[in-house]
């Protein structure tokens, strides 16, 4: 499917049963459409209700990265751009060598994400247990305040 009605006409329909469907059943793909964009704009609406509670609504420069399977909806950038007011992009995995292919698919990059994040969290602490560093709390107090500087 897709979330937005670019190159779709009344006249183009789908069988249900190429998608696993148990018998026949044509559905025209502008009602297809008009479903799935129904739910991503509900989805968009809600992270966008989520910036506006921190003040962020249209206002992250770098924009958004749209990353898991529903990220594969054809048209779902454009869409995202659209409603939130903001730069959108696809979040795939980077720095990642992998014998397949698998490990490229936006479905995957969120748990690759998190299983870098997890080893990386790993690191730290055993390097924090072995070497305390002292004025953390300056150091991170300073990266903070250069981060928000760079806010908007």
């Amino acid at each position: 499917g897709q979330c937005m009605k670019t190159g779709i006409t009344k006249k183009d329909f789908i069988n249900l049963a190429d998608a696993g469907a148990s018998a026949d059943e044509p559905v025209s793909q502008s009602y297809l459409v008009d479903i799935i964009a129904a739910r991503v704009a509900e989805i968009l609406e809600r992270a966008d209700k989520e910036l506006r509670t921190v003040g962020k609504s249209g206002r992250l420069p770098a924009g958004v990265v749209l990353t898991g399977g529903g990220a594969k909806i054809k048209g779902i950038v454009e869409f995202a751009k659209e409603t939130l007011r903001l730069p959108a992009s696809h979040g795939y995995p980077i720095d990642i060598h992998s014998a397949t292919d698998r490990a490229m698919d936006l479905s995957a990059a969120t748990a690759i994400g998190l299983v870098r994040w997890g080893s990386e969290l790993g690191k730290g602490a055993l390097k924090q247990s072995r070497l305390p560093i002292p004025n953390t709390g300056k150091i991170i107090s300073s990266v903070q305040k250069f981060f928000r500087s760079l806010l908007p």
